[in-house]
């Protein structure tokens, strides 16, 4: 069918408006044939990056008063993966700015850890933020750093979790292979318990003499 439109017009002499308006209605058609599965590929493409991204900041928002947490640990390292356009360059700046604070740690010195973690709490509302900017949310940074219930049994829970682990690798660690084990000598109950072996022996002796002897017999 546009086909024969398409002889149909070019077939005359003089072009009318109308011939016009078909013509550009059949090369719209044509493109659009040709370039609709594409442009249709590229949105659903474009929009599963952005879900995707959109699930990688609602799992650190969701976790940020979690950070041990396996998911909390995997949303961080998948932001390479999400965020690499140039466009995302903040975020990724700021998740690099948080990822050198994280190594830097020193346990000798327990000011020094306070600052630590105040600055962890600091940049990772940083990046929260910068992520909120780009995928829209109207997140602001002090809504991020307060807005946060981290109940006091997770957090018992976790400190308990941490000084299993250490337990288990000292444990673990022991040159001697076993656990170190710890006898109290009672002088009183070891002194009984001679006493009553050595009562057992003399019987013990006593019996195989009558024996021997002859005097005791073993009843058939």
């Amino acid at each position: 069918m546009l086909f024969n439109l398409f002889l149909q017009i070019t077939n005359k002499p003089f072009v009318e408006l109308r011939d016009i308006i078909a013509g550009l209605a059949l090369s719209l058609g044509i493109i659009n044939l040709i370039l609709s599965p594409r442009y249709l590929k590229s949105l659903e493409r474009k929009k599963e990056a952005h879900s995707r991204r959109v699930n990688v900041f609602k799992a650190l928002m969701a976790t940020r008063g979690a950070r041990l947490s396996y998911r909390h640990v995997e949303a961080l390292n998948t932001v390479d993966l999400e965020f690499y356009d140039a466009k995302y360059t903040s975020v990724v700046n700021a998740r690099d700015n948080y990822y050198d604070n994280l190594f830097d740690r020193d346990d000798k010195i327990p000011h020094s850890v306070a600052a630590w973690a105040d600055k962890n709490n600091e940049l990772l509302a940083t990046l929260l933020h910068e992520m909120a900017k780009i995928l829209g949310y109207k997140h602001t940074l002090v809504q991020i750093k307060r807005n946060v219930y981290t109940p006091q049994a997770h957090i018992d829970a976790e400190s308990d979790d941490i000084a299993v682990r250490k337990g288990l690798a000292a444990l673990l660690q022991n040159k001697e292979g076993f656990l170190p084990v710890y006898f109290q000598q009672d002088d009183e109950a070891m002194a009984a318990a001679a006493e009553k072996q050595a009562e057992v022996q003399n019987l013990t002796i006593e019996y195989m003499k009558q024996k021997l002897a002859g005097n005791i017999k073993d009843d058939l």
